[in-house]
């Protein structure tokens, strides 16, 4: 049964943000006003996440049904059975004393309460993540804070904090170390440097022939080191979002890594890559992927109403370069197979209409 979600379906984010809601409102309801069992008010904000799907998202009730069985499914066996065997090892170690030895351990490196959240709740909470996963990391972390004399609500908030750290920043996340790693070589005294993290280049100097540091913008189609266009860095960043590196083909379709934050599928391909040219490589992070959501045509109207930023746009069929005025200054195009068009502040180009596949 097919059935696509809509993700405004009350006509505004503000209004179906708060019928996305109801559950957990029934759920806290229950938990806190009416002091209701853990089950009880589950079940309650259960029942309550179906009729919102049904009656507002318009969801078919076997589907509902169906979905409702199927995360029963998911809850009881793998969640379940591998945090019951999770807190069945904590327990263990806890009445063998081996869970004091553990704490004592981590303890004795330090008493830097800032370095002890970073040992626990990021270093050991990454162990449970890897062995059992779920909640089970941020539980038995916060356990081992409070121990050390963290109070619950404060140990318990740094543990959650932690453990999701490491995946709040993809989208700018390289661009940040790499600012940060160049500035820490500047420093150092290293004047003339090169970073490169894969799709983010930072450079600081000259590459020691008293020259830029040139950097290939690559050519999706081609071997690595096939460029189309080069550009001369110089105490800059050079960052390329792009859907050709990590994908695959199922039915003639093209699935990359790049998501539609309002679909939650990959991007409609008419972009094959976006490179940013900017000091702030986390910016210039941010940037590119942005961009390459917007798509082609949402791009360049973008440019157009930012025209001092250096961007260069390639599209999907690897026909047509796309590049504001302050881009095409510095950028060098080298493949003479493709058409090049500057993006005006105002108007349209020549290749602006590009449509969806």
């Amino acid at each position: 049964m097919a059935w696509t979600q809509v993700y405004e379906p009350l006509g505004g984010i503000g209004l179906s943000a708060l019928a996305a809601s109801v559950p957990l409102i029934i759920l806290f309801y229950m938990l806190a006003f009416r002091q209701a069992k853990g089950h009880i008010a589950a079940v309650a904000g259960l029942v309550g996440a179906l009729l919102v799907a049904i009656l507002v998202w318009k969801m078919p009730v076997g589907l509902a049904v169906n979905s409702v069985a199927l995360g029963a499914c998911f809850g009881l066996f793998p969640i379940v059975w591998i945090v019951i065997t999770a807190v069945w090892v904590y327990n263990m170690t806890v009445e063998s004393g081996e869970f004091e030895i553990i704490k004592d351990s981590l303890a004795r490196l330090t008493d830097d309460r800032r370095l002890q959240a970073l040992f626990i709740a990021f270093a050991f909470s990454c162990f449970i993540e890897g062995t059992a996963g779920f909640g089970t990391p941020v539980a038995i972390a916060a356990a081992m804070l409070v121990g050390l004399g963290f109070t619950p609500l404060w140990g318990a908030g740094i543990a959650l904090i932690a453990n999701t750290a490491p995946v709040a920043f993809g989208a700018i996340g390289k661009g940040y170390i790499a600012d940060k790693v160049i500035n820490k070589l500047k420093q150092g005294g290293c004047g003339d440097s090169l970073v490169s993290l894969g799709g983010n280049v930072i450079g600081s100097g000259t590459n020691g022939s008293d020259k830029p540091w040139s950097i290939g913008l690559q050519r999706p189609d081609k071997e690595r080191g096939e460029y189309f266009a080069v550009v001369p860095l110089k105490d800059t960043s050079v960052v390329t979002s792009g859907d050709y590196e990590k994908f695959f083909i199922k039915d003639g379709v093209k699935y990359h890594h790049i998501l539609n934050p309002k679909t939650g599928k990959p991007v409609p391909a008419t972009l094959s890559s976006v490179t940013i040219i900017d000091d702030n490589s986390a910016k210039a992070d941010a940037l590119c992927t942005a961009l390459f959501v917007m798509g082609w045509s949402g791009a360049i109207e973008y440019l157009q109403k930012h025209p001092d930023l250096k961007a260069v746009l390639l599209s999907e069929d690897l026909k047509h370069v796309a590049m504001t005025n302050s881009a095409s200054k510095i950028v060098n195009i080298i493949d003479k197979d493709m058409t090049v068009d500057i993006i005006p502040p105002k108007g349209k180009i020549a290749f602006a209409d590009l449509k969806q596949k």
